[in-house]
This record gives structure tokens, sequence and C-alpha cells, in this order.
């Protein structure tokens, strides 16, 4: 289980609590995990468990969705900032969707490009080869 929530997205509080209870919240991604046997005595340091994992399609992650979870009931400001944080820790999918998907697809392209290259070179020699037979047959070389 443990393992399963690396990479997930987290509801973070950034700032003090207030006396209202209102809080700055933010998104963060899980890296790391501890399981302790008792409460965090720091208000900051307790999260509000709501934490998704990206829904990825060729690298990139569904924003709109994990948007539509984490924002919960948080008032405007709070959504912003959510929402600004799922934008730069998802961006990272572009990168995976380019070495996943696109270098090995570039690669194939690239090894088939040498091959039809090869083959012209081939095709090449060979007729130079021929020429060269056939020019020395009828200078009788």
């Amino acid at each position: 289980m443990k393992n399963d929530l690396f990479g997930a997205l987290i509801n973070v509080p950034v700032s003090k609590y207030k006396k209202n209870g209102k809080v700055k919240i933010d998104c963060g991604i899980i890296c790391k995990l501890r399981l302790r046997n008792y409460h965090a005595k720091k208000p900051n340091k307790i999260t509000r468990s709501q934490f998704k994992l990206p829904n990825r399609r060729f690298g990139f992650a569904n924003t709109s969705e994990l948007f539509g979870y984490l924002k919960h009931d948080y008032d405007q400001e709070n959504q912003q900032r959510i929402r600004q944080s799922i934008h730069e820790l998802t961006v990272p999918g572009f990168v995976s969707f380019v070495t996943e998907f696109l270098v090995p697809l570039c690669a194939i392209f690239f090894v088939f490009y040498l091959f039809i290259m090869f083959q012209q070179l081939i095709t090449f020699f060979h007729k130079y080869i021929t020429n060269l037979n056939l020019l020395r047959n009828q200078t009788g070389m």
C-alpha cells in the first residue's frame, strides 16, 4: 500500500492555522512515506488525507480530474493555489511522454532511415561496380 501512494498529489497546509480555522492549502507530490504510531503535534504537519494518483495517458496527467478532487470545498484563493500546483507538478508528465514514447519512436525511425540509406548505398555500389565491369569489358582491360 505504501508504494501505491508514491507520485500521488496531496493537499497540505502551508501556513499556520488561524483562530477561525483557515489555513493556506497547497499541493505536493508524495515522494517518501513514514508511518508512525502517534499524532503529529504541529498542525501544519497534519495532512487532510486528500490525495489522488494522476491518471496518465501517454505521459500526460488529467489535470481537470485532479483539480476536481483536490479542490474540495476550499476558498477561491486555496483553489487557485491548488490549480497552479497541479499544473506545475504534472508538467513532468510531458517529460515522461517524451522519454517513454517519442524517443523510442524516433529511435525506430532513425534505424529505419539508416536501413534505407544502407540499401541505397549498396544499390549505388552495385551499379558502380556493374558499370565499371561493363566499361572494362568494352575497353578490353
